[in-house]
C-alpha cells in the first residue's frame, strides 16, 4: 500500500475521480440533470462545504501534475497541510450532523436514498477524509491551527443572518417556510438563544478537531514506540 502512497500516478488519479464525483454530486443536487436547478440549494452548509471541498481537490490537482523530483520522499503529495485539516473537518461536520440528526427525522422520505443524498452528505467528506489520511503527515498541526476550522462555519453563520434579517431570500422552494434555512439560526423566532446554539456547534466543531488531532498524536506516540523497540 506504502508504494501507491508514493505513486505520483495514484495520487494524481484519485484526485481526479474525487473532483469528478463530487462535482457531479453537486450538480445532482442541486437539480442541473433533472432540469429543475434550485439554486438555493447553494445557500446549504452542505452544498458550500461540497463546493470548497472540490476547490481544494482541483488545486490538489494541478500541484500534483506540477510535482517534480518531490516524489520519492515522505509524503510528497501533502500540499497545505493546514487547509486539508479544517477543510476534513468542516465536511466532516456535514456527514455527522446529516446522519446522526437529520437523517433519523426524515427516514421516511424518497430523498434518503437518493444519489445526491449519499453523494454530498457520505461519499464527498469519505473522499476528502481518506486524501488526508492517505497522503498527509498525522500530527503535523498545531493547536492554534484549530481554530481556523470556525471559520468557515461563522461566515455560514453571518451569511444566514444576513440573508434572514434582510429577508433577502425566502427558501420555500426548499421547503423550508421560513427566511433562515436553518431553524436553530432563526433570529427572529429564537432571539439571543441562536447564539447558545452557535457557541454550542463552535465546541462541536472544536471538540471533533482537538479529537482528530489526538488521535493523529496518538498515532505518531506508537510509531515512535515501535521504533524504539525495535532498537
Amino acid at each position: 500500500m506504502k508504494q501507491y502512497l508514493n505513486s505520483k500516478s495514484f495520487a494524481l488519479i484519485y484526485r481526479l475521480a474525487a473532483f469528478i464525483f463530487i462535482a457531479v454530486g453537486i450538480l445532482d443536487t442541486a437539480g442541473v440533470f433533472s432540469g429543475n436547478v434550485n439554486w438555493h440549494i447553494f445557500l446549504t452548509y452542505t452544498v458550500q462545504s461540497n463546493v470548497l471541498v472540490l476547490l481544494f481537490f482541483a488545486v490538489l490537482i494541478v500541484k500534483t501534475m506540477r510535482l517534480g523530483n518531490r516524489v520519492g520522499k515522505p509524503y510528497p503529495f501533502a500540499f497545505y497541510p493546514i487547509v486539508s485539516f479544517v477543510f476534513s473537518i468542516d465536511i466532516l461536520i456535514t456527514m455527522l450532523i446529516f446522519w446522526t440528526i437529520l437523517a433519523p427525522m426524515t427516514w421516511a422520505g424518497g430523498y434518503l436514498l437518493s444519489f445526491s443524498n449519499f453523494a454530498v452528505h457520505l461519499i464527498s467528506p469519505l473522499l476528502m477524509i481518506f486524501d488526508r489520511i492517505m497522503f498527509y503527515q498525522p500530527g503535523r498541526i498545531r493547536k492554534y491551527a484549530l481554530l481556523i476550522i470556525t471559520i468557515f462555519p461563522y461566515v455560514h453563520v453571518a451569511q444566514s443572518f444576513i440573508i434572514g434579517l434582510n429577508r433577502l431570500v425566502y427558501f420555500a422552494p426548499m421547503r423550508i417556510e421560513s427566511y433562515y434555512i436553518y431553524p436553530f439560526l432563526d433570529y427572529d423566532t429564537h432571539g439571543n438563544m441562536v447564539f447558545v446554539y452557535i457557541l454550542g456547534l463552535s465546541l462541536v466543531f472544536l471538540g471533533i478537531g482537538y479529537a482528530w488531532r489526538y488521535v493523529e498524536l496518538r498515532i505518531i506516540a506508537k510509531k515512535d514506540s515501535i521504533s524504539t523497540d525495535r532498537k
